[in-house]
């Protein structure tokens, strides 16, 4: 047996499965609800599906060479407007979130980016040297981490709690979920942050893996952040 991790745009799942099925000699598939969480094979492939429907959805990204932020929701279609923070609709729930809310199913309204702010703050790297020297630099770089910190966490802040450092939980347009990206330390910075000690309660996505943050890298993280990941196990 060979095992691998595909990830699969929720819009796409439904026909991924049908196509399990045909590669596998027809499939089982056994679901929550309606969401699919496995399917087997009839020739002993299997596959489990780990979902992340969580909208609106939070974006942070951060590294050394810059930073992005986005907030992402449903919308209705071409005619709402974009970049727009999402409104309730007539009697929204403002109070608790039951364990399904916030999650989006297959045939969904489009979930794109609403509001999102990307730009550059340098931090130099660390070097090698030694003596008086190194301990300027390293003063130098400590200050320069605090400052994309400080300005990342004031960027997030704004976009995703509205400036509200103690939303209420469910509140309209507050993340159900959250990805986050770049350098792991400096993301780990901006969420203890006081003011956003509430993000680091929601689920989360970690992207590690990605390049320097530009519009183009924060809709990658977008896309990969609401993708259904697939462990596939099948026959050698």
């Amino acid at each position: 047996m060979t095992t691998r991790l595909i990830e699969v745009a929720p819009e796409r799942l439904e026909r991924w499965v049908a196509g399990f099925g045909e590669r596998h000699d027809g499939a089982s598939v056994q679901t929550d609800g309606v969401v699919v969480v496995s399917a087997t094979g009839g020739d002993g492939a299997t596959a489990r599906f780990e979902h992340f429907g969580h909208v609106p959805l939070g974006l942070v990204l951060v590294r050394r060479g810059g930073y992005a932020v986005g907030l992402a929701a449903a919308v209705d279609g071409p005619g709402e407007e974009v970049g727009k923070r999402p409104r309730p609709g007539p009697g929204a729930d403002l109070g608790e979130v039951s364990p399904g809310e916030g999650r989006t199913s297959p045939g969904s309204r489009p979930v794109v980016l609403v509001a999102s702010k990307v730009g550059t703050r340098h931090v130099q790297s660390r070097t090698a040297a030694g003596g008086w020297s190194q301990q300027r630099f390293a003063r130098r770089r400590g200050n320069q981490a605090d400052a994309l910190v400080e300005a990342v966490a004031g960027h997030a802040l704004r976009i995703l709690l509205g400036g509200d450092a103690s939303p209420r939980r469910g509140a309209p347009g507050i993340p159900r979920g959250l990805v986050i990206g770049g350098d792991r330390a400096l993301a780990a910075q901006v969420l203890e942050e006081t003011g956003l000690r509430v993000l680091g309660d929601l689920p989360r996505r970690e992207l590690y893996d990605l390049p320097d943050p530009k519009r183009a890298v924060l809709e990658e993280a977008l896309r990969r952040g609401r993708a259904v990941r697939v462990t596939l196990t099948e026959p050698d």
